[in-house]
């Protein structure tokens, strides 16, 4: 449900960037993400319940993952406001970096989280390891969603980034 929910979302997240901005946006989806996660936890093995929270979670991941992009071009402004040089190699290749580190480390952690459980593959699971399983599901998602909350509570360019860009745009075309 979360890649459909997403390609349904995504259409919209410009809008939404427009309307609330960069910083506002993620904390929105952050939060949305934590209470779609805890509607999962609470409905338990009803399937509908699973369903609706898996997909609302999807949407409010896209609308907390998508402003990075935009909040990397921003930052690359301010930057280049600020020295006149332009990042946006090493921008690209840190975004790119951190995405690859994500995708590598997730199953690690997760390996060892079940791990730690007792998780035996194939058999009838422990109270620990069922506590395991949902710490990966669940808790562990919630709590990195609550730090992206944190994170995005330092990204101070909404309000400034139009007045960036307008002083980006006179030097570009020589007129400071």
């Amino acid at each position: 449900m979360s890649p459909i929910s997403m390609l349904v979302s995504s259409p919209f997240i410009g809008q939404v960037l427009d309307r609330v901005g960069n910083r506002k946006s993620m904390v929105l989806g952050s939060m949305g993400m934590i209470l779609s996660i805890l509607g999962m936890a609470v409905s338990g093995s009803s399937v509908a319940g699973q369903v609706v929270f898996n997909f609302l979670c999807g949407a409010a991941s896209n609308l907390c993952t998508g402003p990075l992009y935009s909040a990397c071009s921003d930052t690359m402004d301010e930057v280049e406001y600020l020295t006149g040089e332009r990042p946006q190699g090493i921008m690209t290749s840190v975004m790119m970096c951190t995405n690859k580190l994500g995708i590598a480390f997730a199953p690690i952690i997760s390996s060892i989280v079940l791990g730690a459980g007792g998780y035996t593959a194939g058999s009838a699971q422990s109270a620990k390891a069922l506590a395991a399983i949902k710490g990966n599901v669940f808790w562990i998602p919630a709590v990195l969603s609550g730090l992206g909350i944190l994170a995005a509570l330092f990204f101070d360019l909404d309000k400034k980034h139009g007045t960036i860009t307008e002083v980006l745009e006179k030097r570009r075309n020589k007129i400071v």
